[in-house]
């Protein structure tokens, strides 16, 4: 969504539900997101390892502080 668009979200069923949001500066620096290990490995037994492969594909990356690895 472009800048200085209102946004609203609303869970329209019973069940609970999550989102994640991650604002960056456009397209052009989606590789910039870069997380430690441990939040990777909460999403993978949270959510299974299916949706933190979804997460990695986008960009987010869960190497963070990781010796040798960018």
């Amino acid at each position: 969504m472009p800048p200085e668009v209102a946004r609203t979200f609303k869970n329209v069923s019973d069940e609970k539900a999550y989102m994640l949001a991650s604002i960056t500066g456009g397209i052009h620096d989606m590789e910039d997101r870069s997380f430690p290990p441990e939040p990777g490995v909460k999403v993978a037994e949270k959510f299974g390892a299916d949706i933190k492969q979804r997460a990695e594909e986008t960009g987010f990356r869960f190497t963070a502080g990781l010796e040798g690895v960018e």
